[in-house]
This record gives structure tokens, C-alpha cells and sequence, in this order.
């Protein structure tokens, strides 16, 4: 498969693994490996989403493609699989918006989602709507099994260490502008009630401490305490009792709804004995393609013209599609990887 096609077959994937293949936990991984090896990567791992590559394959395909030794290869396919891979299978087993199978699934869900609510609930509540819904998603399935789950995630956000601003006093002293503190200095103002829009929007807007913040600062600890509300008095907080509009970690409601069904199945080839993709096939598809690879390839003279045309019709296909995402993408930085390679 072409990495263009490929491109096609990526972005017609669920937002949900859209958005989690290219967060920046993920991006990073490949940012690296380019610096390190000098290597981009991004085609690859779209052919592994996809499931025209398989994960086992990856070393033999770089080698074959990028023409490295077996070393490197290997350093780079650990790499890939221990921090990109292996998280992101995990992270799309957490989305994946199917009912828990088991009550082993069950634990490993509420241990995920725990040590979210404790040490890195920013990153979701920034998180585009599709994470969010498919979140809220998963913290629903859980509640009705386990009647102590709710406690658990108000006491882990309780607890939670993340910061928010540069500065935060309480009863006269400063304390660190993180959550479990910020928690403290709404509860302190407002009380430890259930509260509604009016008091949150009073606490933002004549509160001391939240007039230091940025306009992005006050956005984000709104997030935070309506996450806290949501979840400290479930189900009293939710806006009616028929599952409608139900929310722990808000929604921006701009955008139409997204469905997030079956996200995992994306993986379901992974690690299967008989790739869609094997060394000889790719060599065979690079060379049908004109697309050389690092490979080098010999025909007749008038092959060769030909061929040439071909490959300058090609690169202007790559050129035209590369203006259609946005830069940095990881669509963007593989065709413009293609594009090298072609030229």
C-alpha cells in the first residue's frame, strides 16, 4: 500500500484514534527517533495503524526500506513498542467504547482512570471532545459495578499534584497552585455543597486567588471544579435523571456529538502471524509505485523514461496532497517524507 493510501485509510479512522495516535505523548516518541537516527518515521507507524504492516514486520521493513543495519533496526522497533505502540494499544483499550468484558477488565479500568484523576487529569480535561465523550464513557460503565468508584475518583482528585497557575494563598499563607489546594480554596469560598452555575461562575470571577490567572488558567480550573462537582455528588450532579446530557469530565457542546465504537479494532492484526505486508510485497508495491525507497532500480532505457515520468507525476501528487494538512501533522510530516524519498 502507498503511503498516501494509507494516509486515506488513517484519517478515516475513528476520532478517537485520530486524536490519541497523534497526541503529543505520541509525537514525541517519533520526534525523538528523528533526532536521534535522523529518521522519519511518521509512514511507518501509519502503515502499523492502519494494519498493512504488522508490528512484528516493522524491524525487517526497516531495514529493507530505510536500509539500516540490524542493530538499529532493532533499537528503533523497541522503541516504537515500548512508547508508542504498546501505550497507545493500552490507551485505545481504555476508549474503546465496547462494555467491560470481565472483571479483570474492570480493575484495570478503574486503575487507569484512578491514576488519571490523580496525576493527569489536565491532559483529558484539554483533550478533544471525542476523548472526553469516550472517557465519560467508560467512568459510566464502571459506576453501576462498583458503588465506591465515585469516592475513589474524588479522592484521587483530591490528591491530585497537577499545578495551575504561579501562585495560591490560602488563609493568608502560600501553598503550591495545585489542584488538591485549588479544591481546598473553592470549597473554603463556596462550602462543601453541591453547587450550581451561578456560585462556580461567582468563585471565577470574584475570587482573589483565580484573578491571577490567565483567561486559559480560569478556563481550565473551571474544568477541574465542574469535574469535581460531577463526580463528588453523582448522581444528584447530573442534569436529569433519563442519562441525557450526562457528563463527568465536561464537553464542549459546539461540536456534534462523536460515536466512539470499536476504536481497538484498529489493533486487532497487530501481532498476527501473517502480515497483509510482508518484506517481498512491499519491495514489490515500492517498485510498481515508482516510489524507490532507498532502493535502487534498474530497467531499459525507454523503461526508464517512462518510469520517469511516472515518478515526476508522482512527486506532483505528494506536493499538492502535502498542502492539505496542517503543518507538523502526522499526515503532513509523512507525505512529506514520501515527497523526499521522490525527489
Amino acid at each position: 500500500m502507498l503511503v498516501a493510501e494509507a494516509i486515506e485509510k488513517f484519517k478515516n479512522l475513528p476520532e478517537v484514534v485520530l486524536f490519541a495516535a497523534t497526541a503529543d505523548q505520541y509525537t514525541e516518541v517519533l520526534d525523538r527517533i528523528k533526532s536521534r537516527y535522523d529518521l522519519v518515521l511518521n509512514s511507518v507507524v501509519i502503515l502499523v495503524i492502519v494494519g498493512e504492516l504488522a508490528e512484528d514486520k516493522v524491524k525487517n521493513y526497516l531495514i529493507s526500506t530505510y536500509e539500516l543495519d540490524e542493530a538499529t533496526a532493532e533499537n528503533i522497533t523497541k522503541d516504537l513498542q515500548d512508547n508508542y505502540f504498546s501505550p497507545l494499544r493500552d490507551r485505545l483499550f481504555l476508549l474503546n467504547g465496547k462494555p467491560l468484558a470481565n472483571k479483570t477488565a474492570t480493575i484495570w479500568h478503574v486503575r487507569i482512570l484512578l491514576e488519571i484523576f490523580e496525576g493527569k487529569i489536565l491532559d483529558e480535561i484539554n483533550a478533544p471532545r471525542a476523548i472526553c465523550e469516550a472517557l465519560n464513557f467508560r467512568i459510566f460503565s464502571i459506576l453501576p459495578l462498583d458503588e465506591n468508584f465515585s469516592h475513589e475518583l474524588e479522592r484521587a482528585l483530591s490528591n491530585n499534584q497537577e499545578m495551575i497557575g504561579k501562585k495560591l494563598v490560602i488563609d493568608g499563607r502560600p501553598v503550591p497552585p495545585v489542584i488538591a489546594n485549588w479544591l481546598k480554596d473553592f470549597v473554603k469560598t463556596i462550602g462543601a455543597v453541591m453547587f450550581d452555575q451561578l456560585q462556580l461562575t461567582q468563585y471565577l470571577i470574584n475570587s482573589p486567588n483565580v484573578k491571577l490567572l490567565t483567561e486559559q488558567e480560569r478556563k481550565v480550573l473551571s474544568r477541574v471544579l465542574k469535574t469535581y462537582r460531577n463526580i463528588k455528588y453523582f448522581p444528584a450532579s447530573m442534569p436529569n435523571d433519563k442519562g441525557d446530557g450526562w457528563e463527568i469530565i465536561p464537553v464542549e457542546r459546539q461540536i456534534e456529538s462523536v460515536i466512539v465504537q470499536d476504536s481497538t479494532d484498529v489493533f486487532a492484526d497487530l501481532n498476527a502471524p501473517n502480515s497483509s505486508i510482508d518484506d517481498n510485497q512491499a519491495r514489490s508495491q515500492v517498485v510498481q509505485a515508482n516510489v524507490s525507497e532507498g532502493l535502487e532500480l534498474k530497467g531499459n532505457t525507454a523503461a526508464d523514461k517512462a518510469q520517469s515520468v511516472v515518478n515526476e507525476k508522482r512527486l506532483a501528487e505528494l506536493l499538492a496532497l502535502s498542502a492539505t494538512y496542517a503543518e507538523g501533522s502526522l499526515e503532513r510530516r509523512a507525505v512529506d517524507e514520501e515527497i523526499k524519498r521522490n525527489s
